[in-house]
């Protein structure tokens, strides 16, 4: 069953009370007036809590493409980043969360070693934590090179101390991913890992996307939406068909 027609369907109706970060390509780039090659210097936040990621260096700017997955926008990052700096969760809350990521791995085709090239998005790096103690974030990294340097990295999400794979290289395919709380995560509507099952606290006031400490990974992105929940089966499979069908996935 189809639960994306049109305009019909929005990630908003889905908990609307508890969705904090709607980040969609074809909307809010540079102020909704981005064309194709433009250097992204904001990517605005549809949510309605003005979440926005920003770059004010040229330099590190991503580009903005009118057709990158399923013919539908991306932005792509080959050596850049974007951030948004200040709490996306209430941390008197903030042990339930849910993530879904619209992406596609690019070729590597510049220098660098494997660790500067593998990092697509950290969030809440300054203050992610498991309970009782341990690592702190949160992310995505992966990796496929092409230039000789002999390296290619697994797909994989980060959760605290764990690493888990989703997918392994050579894979340029577009994907859509659910990222759940505890761990649990999905690909393209199959589930990957159970997850440890561990709580992880979200308190942190940084958010990176494209790359984090000198380590950035080369990929398109298209969507991500963050809800600060842990959706139910029902809630999940809603977000995915909306993702799967907007991008022909």
């Amino acid at each position: 069953m189809s639960f994306y027609i049109g305009d019909s369907f929005s990630p908003k109706t889905i908990s609307p009370t508890n969705i904090v970060l709607w980040l969609k390509s074809d909307a809010g780039v540079n102020g909704g007036a981005a064309v194709n090659g433009d250097a992204v210097y904001e990517w605005a936040d549809q949510s309605g809590n003005s979440h926005h990621f920003t770059q004010t260096t040229g330099a590190l700017q991503p580009i903005y493409n009118d057709s990158v997955i399923g013919g539908e926008a991306g932005i792509t990052f080959l050596s850049d980043t974007l951030v948004h700096i200040g709490l996306l969760f209430d941390a008197l809350a903030a042990t339930d969360f849910t993530i879904y990521v619209v992406m596609k791995l690019n070729e590597i085709t510049d220098t660098g070693t494997e660790n500067q090239r593998k990092t697509l998005m950290k969030f809440g790096t300054s203050g992610w934590t498991t309970t009782p103690s341990g690592s702190w974030n949160v992310g995505l990294e992966g990796a496929i090179s092409t230039n000789g340097a002999g390296y290619q990295r697994n797909l994989s999400y980060t959760y605290g101390n764990y690493n888990q794979i989703l997918l392994g290289p050579p894979d340029l395919n577009s994907h859509y991913i659910s990222i759940l709380s505890h761990g649990e995560n999905y690909l393209d509507g199959v589930q990957k890992n159970a997850g440890p099952g561990a709580t992880l606290l979200i308190t942190g006031d940084i958010q990176y996307l494209g790359g984090w400490n000198n380590s950035f990974g080369q990929f398109s992105l298209s969507e991500i939406i963050v809800y600060n929940i842990k959706h139910t089966d029902a809630q999940r499979l809603q977000v995915e068909s909306y993702l799967k069908d907007r991008f022909t996935l």
